[in-house]
């Protein structure tokens, strides 16, 4: 699907989720909701693994990455509550799991959005705790 910008996949050992960025032009946006619940389906049909599956979906023209501007919604999709999530997005039942976007004149921006491109989690090396002093005469 060309809406779809990414799907990050990251587990720790107990549970495995994904993330999918979905962005989508001016002329989309009446279609997030339907687009989100066949990304969700896709996604965790690919991937029985899964747990769940978190969806962030944006408008392609502003879409800046972390930091950018506010997503359209946002939608936590757990492998048991997809049909749930699907009823929501057909507008035939609520999901509380989801964020809509309410537009900008609810949510006034205070700063251009930051222009970093998002990347995994890295280690960086620091200073360990400071070392101690040994007793004199032993080394």
């Amino acid at each position: 699907m060309p809406e779809v910008q990414s799907v990050h996949v990251l587990g720790n050992g107990f549970i495995t989720v994904a993330h999918a960025v979905i962005t989508l032009n001016a002329a989309r946006h009446d279609q997030a909701r339907a687009l989100s619940a066949l990304v969700a389906a896709r996604v965790l049909a690919a991937r029985p693994d899964l747990s769940e599956v978190d969806l962030s979906v944006y408008d392609a023209g502003t879409y800046a990455g972390f930091g950018g501007p506010l997503p359209l919604l946002t939608a936590s999709v757990p492998r048991t509550r997809l049909a749930d999530f699907q009823a929501w997005t057909a507008g035939r039942a609520a999901y509380e799991r989801q964020w809509v976007n309410p537009g900008p004149s609810a949510l006034p921006t205070e700063r251009d959005p930051d222009r970093v491109p998002e990347a995994s989690p890295a280690l960086v090396p620091g200073e360990a705790a400071p070392a101690q002093r040994r007793p004199a005469g032993r080394r």
